[in-house]
């Protein structure tokens, strides 16, 4: 056993020591308490998913988290989520979040608040409870908006996120609106610049509107989010052959737009989101000299401007039905895409790399079930076309990977 999961584990002991020794009214009245253990195996034909899993089972898959909330005040409270997470070549130990909650007004009618410290970024439908296997719709979370191979860009933030709720005779209307600093590296959506490049004043804003009506048959929410972050690295880093050695100091911006719906209907859950987003780079635009006749420099020389910035449209969606047989077992059906550039959806202006990692198509077939209060099993067969959203610490040369393949995941989670 590792030294990260060896201290998590402690952390969780000694939480469930000193609830114990607490008296039961205080425990009831004032503490929350939970942790939740993920094991998964994966298997794939072709590529990597979590770890080695190309032709043989791959365990490196663990999620574990111990989360809690103390309410010290009727309108405050404290909550926090500890997290160690184990998926193919990332290994972290991490808080999930850890934020201060006070409700400043409520009536009959409506509520307001505010939450400050680190906070799960809202958008969509699902992204508050990816890291809650209990909570999850399924094993996976669709990758074309929940993306693990890039979690960081939009998991969570520091900062401070105010929200409120309106009750109205359909249903209650929820606004978030946040701003806060994010961390990034270079394994998280930014695979484009070299690994030398570093990062610095990463910080997100946004909002969602999320309506649910009273008898829970639907859901709907608007969000919108923009992300920015200054990068910094040297021109030969690009290891492109670029003669010319020169620090680039800029910015990438990126907004996204998602659109969501789910509706429950007897026995059916449908749900599916759709997402927009504008990737906008801006560096300066470098001039350097290039021979006109590499085998004879006496020719002479032109000018050549080497213009890095791109404006990039994406879009990804997602559409699944899930049948209910009881409260045990219900099994789904998703059809799930991503483009990285909409304007270039098979990939034929891409260069250097494959066309196929610029999309993703992914047909699952799913089933879930929940074997007692405590356990809950889960399998999932995908069909993919496309290598978008496959991390790139599993497969680093793009040109070993497959563009069509089968991924098989099991997972087993344990709740105290």
């Amino acid at each position: 056993m590792n030294l990260s999961l060896l201290l998590i584990l402690l952390i969780n002991l000694l939480l469930n020591l000193s609830l114990m020794l607490m008296s039961p009214m205080c425990q009831a009245k004032n503490w929350q308490y939970q942790s939740v253990i993920t094991q998964g195996l994966t298997l794939t034909n072709h590529n990597n998913f979590y770890g080695d899993s190309q032709g043989s089972p791959s365990l490196e898959f663990t999620e574990f988290t111990v989360s809690g909330s103390y309410q010290f005040h009727p309108s405050s409270r404290l909550s926090a989520q500890t997290l160690y997470r184990h998926a193919g070549a990332i290994e972290e130990l991490s808080i999930d979040y850890l934020l201060l909650d006070s409700q400043l007004f409520s009536n009959a009618e409506s509520l307001f608040g505010a939450r400050l410290g680190r906070y799960k970024i809202p958008f969509g439908l699902y992204n508050e409870t990816r890291d809650v296997a209990f909570a999850r719709q399924s094993v996976l979370l669709p990758q074309s908006l929940y993306t693990d191979s890039q979690r960081d860009l939009k998991l969570a933030a520091e900062g401070g996120q105010l929200y409120s709720s309106f009750f109205s005779e359909y249903g209650q209307w929820d606004l978030d609106l946040y701003y806060g600093a994010i961390s990034l590296d270079n394994i998280s959506g930014f695979s484009e610049f070299p690994p030398e490049a570093t990062f610095s004043n990463e910080a997100v804003a946004g909002l969602r509107l999320l309506f649910e009506s009273f008898n829970g048959d639907w859901r709907a929410a608007i969000s919108a989010l923009e992300g920015k972050v200054d990068i910094f690295f040297n021109l030969q880093d690009l290891d492109a052959g670029i003669p010319l050695s020169a620090d680039v100091d800029g910015e990438v911006k990126q907004a996204e737009v998602y659109f969501s719906l789910e509706y429950n209907w007897e026995n059916w859950i449908l749900s599916g989101e759709y997402r927009w987003n504008r990737r906008q780079t801006n560096f300066p635009v470098f001039t350097f000299p290039v021979p006109i006749n590499p085998e004879d420099f006496a020719a002479g020389f032109v000018d050549f401007d080497l213009d890095l910035n791109i404006k990039q449209y994406g879009q990804a969606y997602y559409v699944q039905g899930k049948y209910i047989f009881n409260p045990r077992w219900n099994v789904y059906l998703r059809w799930d895409v991503v483009y990285e550039d909409k304007n270039d959806k098979d990939g034929d202006e891409v260069v250097g790399r494959p066309g196929y990692i610029n999309f993703a198509k992914d047909l699952t077939l799913g089933v879930l079930w929940n074997i007692n209060a405590h356990m809950l099993a889960g399998a999932e067969l995908h069909k993919v076309k496309g290598t978008q959203w496959l991390s790139e610490l599993d497969n680093p040369d793009p040109f070993d990977t497959d563009e069509d393949w089968l991924l098989w995941v099991m997972t087993f989670s344990y709740r105290l």
